[in-house]
């Protein structure tokens, strides 16, 4: 029937899935400066506890296949998404973390996990959108996922204010 709806039910669960991931990525910009100040933190340490996210996320890419292949791009997707959202939950713990070196050292693991599972999600949203769409929905559905990962970088900085104001 033409009376489709603009998403299947799986594309619409992959945009949220995305949505969150890139919220998650995001949360932690207006986060990190303001604990880093009160605990002391040198801002190049921060830097580099913001930025290994993006270099685990950029290394774990390309083996994206080979780990999908190995355990399933179902379960590899499932696992991917949970330490994500762990990841993220454990942000929010990090405040009550009263050891500078401690807080450190919880930071880089945190952000190197996420940014694994961030890698491993972030390809395997759009290998499985491919996968659950009708050809000639594919296109419709990709961008619906790009629109689903701008959104939440967007939106992921406001919660994370409104997280620091609360």
């Amino acid at each position: 029937s033409n009376c489709k709806l603009l998403m299947n039910r799986q594309v619409v669960l992959l945009f949220l899935i995305n949505l969150f991931s890139a919220m998650g990525y995001s949360l932690i910009a207006p986060l990190y400066p303001t604990l880093g100040e009160q605990r002391h933190i040198n801002e190049d340490v921060l830097g580099w506890i913001i930025s290994i996210y993006a270099l685990f996320n950029f290394f774990i890419t390309p083996f994206v296949p080979y780990i999908a292949s190995k355990f399933g791009r179902k379960t590899t997707f499932y696992v991917a998404t949970l330490t994500e959202a762990v990841c993220t939950f454990l942000y929010g713990l990090l405040y009550y973390v009263q050891t500078k070196s401690m807080l450190i050292v919880l930071s880089f693991v945190g952000r190197i996990f996420h940014g694994l599972g961030s890698g491993l999600t972030g390809t395997l949203v759009y290998s499985l959108a491919s996968t659950v769409s009708e050809p000639s929905e594919l296109k419709m559905s990709l961008g619906y996922l790009e629109i689903a990962w701008s959104l939440g970088v967007a939106i992921g900085p406001l919660i994370g204010s409104g997280f620091y104001h609360i």
